[in-house]
């Protein structure tokens, strides 16, 4: 895998800049972007990256509930799938991206086809599950014809590593499937049983079918779970 950087790039927030670049692949190359914050987008492009989303993690989990949602399959119902692209992805994409604390990178392979994305932002799930020196990773996602050649690790270190000493910890949920990939990236369950308790009132498919995972990025700082069960306290 060859990665090489362009030094071009125009604007500027919390996590940026990230400079695009390019992976080579074993048949192809994909390009990276950041998508500039500053600029108003199409909503055919939020429909795109919406849209892509939602299919890869449709099938990567087993979750029964997603198989209305999972095309070429018998229980594929297109209103189903209309209703979930648009509340769960494209609507809540839509008002975040404008937030200078997002990141949304996207790579595009040399046919000009989405194959990788990945969105971050401060985690804010409610009030109380609220911390801005904690990164939270919304969406990591490959194409599966690019999986296993360090696309997503790629993505995933890209972000961390521009975010300069901002966030203390990385928190993401993952479908138990991924679990394995983002160990391998040091990724660690989160143990705290409190946070754990309140993350499941706003997570239901945890934890069947997802797995609260975290990683300290800057150990001279408090962790986020300390910080976050203070607020809890602070809630109930």
């Amino acid at each position: 895998m060859n990665i090489s950087t362009n030094n071009n790039f125009t604007f500027k927030s919390f996590n940026q800049p990230i400079k695009p670049f390019s992976i080579k692949t074993k048949n192809d190359e994909i390009k990276f972007k950041e998508i500039d914050y500053t600029q108003p987008q199409s909503d055919e492009f939020l429909d795109n990256i919406s849209e892509f989303f939602l299919d890869n993690f449709a099938t990567q989990t087993a979750n029964p509930e997603w198989q209305g949602v999972r095309k070429n399959t018998i229980g594929f119902n297109q209103n189903v799938y209309d209703v979930v692209k648009e509340e769960i992805f494209f609507k809540p994409l839509q008002k975040v991206l404008n937030d200078p604390d997002t990141t949304l990178m996207v790579g595009y392979n040399k046919n000009n086809k989405l194959v990788a994305g990945i969105q971050t932002q401060n985690l804010n799930l409610r009030p109380d599950i609220e911390d801005d020196k904690t990164l939270y990773v919304d969406s990591l996602a490959v194409d599966k014809q690019y999986r296993g050649e360090h696309v997503g690790q790629t993505l995933l270190n890209k972000v961390i590593d521009s975010t300069e000493n901002k966030y203390s910890d990385v928190f993401l949920v993952g479908y138990n499937e991924s679990v394995p990939f983002y160990k391998k990236q040091n990724f660690t369950e989160v143990s705290d049983p409190k946070v754990t308790e309140n993350l499941s009132d706003c997570i239901p498919e945890y934890p069947n079918y997802m797995t609260f995972l975290e990683k300290p990025i800057d150990k001279t700082q408090s962790r986020w779970t300390e910080r976050v069960s203070k607020k809890i306290d602070l809630y109930t």
